[in-house]
Parts: C-alpha cells; sequence; structure tokens
C-alpha cells in the first residue's frame, strides 16, 4: 500500500498520479471504477471524477479515460479534471472492453469495496483475467485531504453554521422532534446543498439512542440532541449541538460539562503524529466512572463520506488499533454519555489537523443553551 506520507496534500495534487505510480508498483494493467447510481454515486468514483452521472472509469499507467452515455457527456467535461479524458459511449461495458487488451496473466484493479456484484460480473464475462481489490488504496489516498477539498468542508461547516444559528433564533416556533428535521432538511436544500445524513433530533430519553429516529410528538422536556450535517458540492459537514427544554438539574448541568470539557481535552491532543485511539483514551481518562457510557468511538474521518478514514476501532471499550492524525485531515471529535431511559449528551466538531495543531471549523457555541416553551 501507498504511504499516506506520499499523499501529504499539494495545491492542485493529481490523484490519478497516484494511482498510477500504484498500478506500476503492483503490476497491475488498469484499474476500472463504475457509478451506475445517480441518487447514491460510488464516492471512489467521484472523488477520481469529480463527476456524479454515470460512466466507468479507466486508469492505466498512462492514460485516464471517462467512458459515459452520449445524455451525459457534456456534464462530464464540465465536471472532470484535465487529467481525465471523456468519452461518449453507446454501451459502457462494450466499449470498454473494445479499448482494452488484456491478457489472461494480467491483473485488473476493481474497487471491492463497492462494484455491484451485477457489474463485477460483467467485467468477469468480458476479461478473462486476475482481478484485485484495490480499495484500500483510495480509502488512503482520501484521508489526506487537497487543499480544494478542504475549501468545500470548510464551506460545508459554514452553511452548518448558519442554519444551527437560525434553527437557535427560531427554536421556540417548532413543537415536534420532526418539525426541526423538517427545518433543517429544507434549509439544507435552500442553500443548494444536500443532507449528509438524516438529521438526528433526539428529545428526552430518545437521546441516550446515538442514531435516534425523529418522531412527530411533541419535544420532550431535558435535553434535545441534534446531529446534523450538510453535503456541499460532494463534501460533507457533520455536528451536534445540545440545548436542553425547562430547567436542568445541578446533576444534568455537571454531566454536559463532563462531556464539554472532554471534547476540549481531546480536541487540544489531535496534533500530528498522536494516534486517533490516544485522543479516544483521553476522554474517556476524563469521563472517570462515567466512562462505562461513552458507548461508542471520539470520532470519524469526514470528506465526500460522512463517515470515512482515518478511523479509531475501539470494541468493547478496548482500543484495537487506528490511524495517526497528519496533517490535512479531517476528523470529528464527538465525546458523549448516555443514560438509557433518561437522556443523552453529545458534542461534535469538525477539526482540520494543521501543523500547527487542531483548527475547528465550526463557530457554534457550545455553552449548554436552556429554553422553556
Amino acid at each position: 500500500m501507498i504511504k499516506s506520507q506520499m499523499i501529504k496534500s499539494k495545491k492542485n495534487r493529481n490523484k490519478i498520479k497516484h494511482l498510477q505510480t500504484y498500478l506500476t508498483k503492483e503490476k497491475i494493467k488498469c484499474a476500472f471504477f463504475v457509478n451506475m447510481d445517480f441518487n447514491n454515486p460510488d464516492s471512489n468514483f467521484f472523488y477520481l471524477t469529480n463527476f456524479k452521472g454515470y460512466g466507468i472509469l479507466v486508469i492505466d499507467i498512462k492514460s485516464a479515460k471517462l467512458y459515459v452515455p452520449e445524455m451525459e457527456y457534456d456534464s462530464a467535461k464540465s465536471k472532470v479534471s484535465k487529467f481525465v479524458k471523456v468519452i461518449k459511449s453507446k454501451n459502457l461495458f462494450s466499449d470498454v472492453k473494445s479499448k482494452i487488451n488484456i491478457a489472461k496473466n494480467q491483473k485488473i484493479g476493481i474497487d471491492g469495496s463497492s462494484i455491484k456484484l451485477n457489474n463485477y460480473k460483467k467485467f468477469k464475462k468480458l476479461f478473462n483475467c486476475k482481478f484485485t481489490d484495490i480499495s484500500s488504496l483510495l480509502f488512503n489516498l482520501r484521508k489526506i485531504k487537497t487543499e480544494s477539498e478542504i475549501k468545500k468542508i470548510k464551506k460545508a461547516v459554514k452553511i452548518t453554521d448558519q442554519i444551527f444559528h437560525k434553527l437557535f433564533w427560531n427554536i421556540k416556533k417548532f413543537n415536534t422532534e420532526t418539525d426541526i428535521e423538517a427545518f433543517l432538511t429544507s434549509e439544507t436544500i435552500k442553500a443548494g446543498c444536500e443532507l449528509s445524513f438524516r438529521p438526528i433530533v433526539a428529545s428526552g430519553a430518545g437521546g441516550a439512542t446515538p442514531h435516534y429516529k425523529a418522531q412527530p410528538k411533541k419535544i420532550r422536556k431535558g435535553f434535545l440532541v441534534i446531529d446534523f450535517g450538510l453535503k456541499y458540492n460532494g463534501y460533507c459537514s457533520d455536528l451536534t449541538r445540545i440545548l436542553y427544554v425547562g430547567t436542568p438539574s445541578k446533576k444534568e448541568i455537571e454531566n454536559y460539562y463532563l462531556v464539554l470539557s472532554a471534547q476540549k481535552k481531546a480536541i487540544k491532543s489531535c496534533v500530528v503524529g498522536t494516534k486517533y485511539s490516544d485522543v479516544h483514551k483521553i476522554s474517556v481518562a476524563e469521563f472517570g466512572s462515567k466512562a462505562k457510557n461513552f458507548i461508542h468511538n471520539i470520532g470519524h474521518g469526514v470528506g465526500i463520506d460522512v463517515h470515512e478514514a482515518p478511523n479509531v476501532k475501539v470494541k468493547k471499550g478496548l482500543i484495537s488499533g487506528g490511524d495517526i492524525l497528519e496533517q490535512n485531515m479531517v476528523i470529528t471529535i464527538e465525546p458523549g454519555l448516555y443514560f438509557p431511559g433518561k437522556y443523552g449528551i453529545r458534542i461534535e466538531d469538525d477539526l482540520l489537523i494543521t501543523s500547527r495543531g487542531p483548527k475547528v471549523l465550526s463557530t457554534v457555541g457550545k455553552n449548554l443553551l436552556i429554553i422553556n416553551y
């Protein structure tokens, strides 16, 4: 696998060249990337092309060619990089076959993480050769963001901030969890963006379920967890903020600021060279005896996918590995405490790892906002 040190972000970095270097090293004739789903485009295909339409991308050691239907040609030409040649195609798979000569003992790289079984079978039928999964290379490349990618993520976070602020100013207008969910969705569409994921709006005991589904019922008293993110030009944001409906108890206030303290200490530790798993350990240590109520990882990478590398692996509370933080990674820090049947507290920010330390991208405040309906 290509070491991530080889792919640190540079202005106008040529992603295709890095992949071609890998193909040469591993003696792979070429690599295929397929997208046949306009509504849910393949992430690695988009990463290499900046195009969400139908097509097959073929990369060999000398060239990169994107085969697209005629109706997609103009759109593809306007979006792909100068390193990719766009070719009109009447039959994508047949045209790819007619242009490529591959011997039986040669290898073709495929994205084993996402290729659909029917598409894999088509390639197997067309090419009597060896197929090898190169998805790990793409995930490794995507850990380190380019200057352009960072700008898009920052913009996504900025728009998310604006929607959060608008929500807070108008919070008393909403009576149900789904009212808030609908507002977040509508504002995202108005901003010309897409949702990164379905917004989580959890009041009262619902907050104790990390991936809770908003309900069309009156917002309950207690903590109100709002986990929301959007996609700007294909790149995600992911933020979580907490409100309190009613009057919090002393213990509830203590637990909230314990989570905030755990987040602040975790963020401070996010410097180049630190193990992501060690960041998790810092939050666990801050929680002390309440660490048993911290039931998920400290965070994840953010980019084309709202959950992507780098990762920290925790199983049953035990650290089992993970990535080392590097310059120009974008990650989340999201410690939380969950009390089943009562409430949950999670505070989440997107961070850019820089040579000078971590940079929190959001400007939304984190002091506990108390509201009364």
